[in-house]
């Protein structure tokens, strides 16, 4: 059931109107940031194509015969999805603990790169800084969340 939302109305984003992958990778930096009506939108939308995939998906998997996927073989695939569901998120962890590394100017200037898409030219006016500084600065702080996740790699 599609559900009506009036998002011009709203004054705040309604999560539930969110996948959870949205709103566990956005709801900090929304929560920051005024209400935008077409963003919430954006994100309800996101949702419903979501749920129509879903559901082709389990309809394509319920119709087909037992006889050429067997239970054994949807465990697998279920498992599959697990397994690279959990890799996702123990990723999503070594980039947040190589980011809490960084020195506090390198850390602001790469979040308000990528985060707030800000240009390297406005964080350098923000800054006080050149244009370069900021680039080199955003470039060399991916590097060392590279490097740190390499190492962390490889002393698993």
């Amino acid at each position: 059931m599609k559900k009506e939302v009036d998002y011009e109305a709203a004054t705040e984003y309604d999560w539930t109107l969110f996948t959870i992958e949205d709103e566990k990778a956005y709801r900090k930096i929304l929560i920051s940031m005024p209400y935008d009506p077409k963003l919430a939108k954006f994100f309800h939308e996101q949702k419903q194509m979501q749920r129509k995939e879903n559901s082709r998906r389990d309809r394509y998997l319920i119709n087909r015969n037992a006889d050429t996927v067997s239970r054994k073989r949807m465990e697998q695939m279920a498992l599959n999805l697990y397994l690279e569901e959990e890799q996702q998120k123990e990723e999503v962890d070594a980039v947040m603990r190589e980011m809490e590394r960084l020195n506090f100017t390198d850390k602001r200037r790469l979040e308000a790169y990528l985060y707030e898409q800000k240009t390297f030219r406005e964080i350098a006016v923000r800054d006080g800084v050149s244009k370069t500084t900021v680039y080199r600065s955003v470039h060399m702080a991916i590097g060392k969340i590279r490097k740190g996740i390499m190492r962390s790699d490889i002393r698993s």
